[in-house]
């Protein structure tokens, strides 16, 4: 069952923990990065981490093969055009990722915070196989985690796209950036397709659980 934990926000000290613990470093020597990172993200710990794949993305923070270490600049971390914004950093994310991948992220979205692979597959028009090869890339950028335990499968399956029957968006902030996609005018719409296909060849007993849900959708 899933259980909410409410995170503090992280302080200079917590994040020059992360780093030195990340890139292998004495804490003294991070922490000034660790300050302004602190600085633009707020300590949220969410963005924190997307925010270190990005300046790990721009070549910010970098590993130097000669002197075998992580190095940084950090004035030039500073003057970075990485947005302090959170939804305006996810926007720019899910803008780089594969037109494709966007489609599928936002209806996926419509759908709700966690979604299953045949509902997806039905609203893209696409086979099971399409739509979770589309949900990759968003993976791979961990904006999208599988749900299904991996000591539950067959060994035989793991390379199979398929294995992964359900699906959940990292934060609640992915969600919102990625539902954002979709135009206002085309949003009732897409949800009452959503609805319709919930309910379609179910009996009451196997609506009941999806009740509330297909209502929603409907709505």
């Amino acid at each position: 069952p899933w259980r909410a934990i409410s995170l503090s926000p992280m302080q200079a000290g917590d994040v020059a923990a992360l780093l030195a613990d990340t890139l292998h470093t004495a804490p003294d020597e991070v922490r000034p990065l660790a300050a302004l990172i602190c600085q633009k993200t707020g300590g949220n710990p969410f963005f924190v981490r997307q925010f270190l794949r990005s300046l790990h993305e721009e070549g910010l923070l970098a590993f130097d093969a000669t002197r075998r270490r992580f190095t940084w600049d950090l004035e030039a971390v500073r003057r970075a055009g990485i947005t302090e914004n959170v939804a305006e950093f996810l926007a720019g994310k899910l803008a780089r990722l594969p037109a494709q991948t966007r489609d599928a992220l936002k209806y996926a979205a419509a759908i709700g915070a966690r979604f299953d692979l045949a509902t997806l597959a039905t609203v893209l028009r696409t086979s099971e196989a399409e739509a979770a090869a589309r949900l990759e890339p968003a993976m791979t950028e961990e904006l999208v985690l599988a749900l299904t335990p991996l000591e539950s499968l067959d060994a035989s399956a793991i390379d199979s796209p398929l294995v992964y029957r359900r699906y959940a968006f990292l934060h609640d902030r992915v969600q919102h950036a990625a539902y954002a996609l979709i135009g206002a005018a085309d949003a009732p719409a897409l949800h009452l397709t959503i609805g319709r296909l919930l309910r379609a060849g179910r009996t009451a007993e196997e609506l009941g659980p999806r009740l509330f849900e297909v209502v929603n959708h409907l709505n």
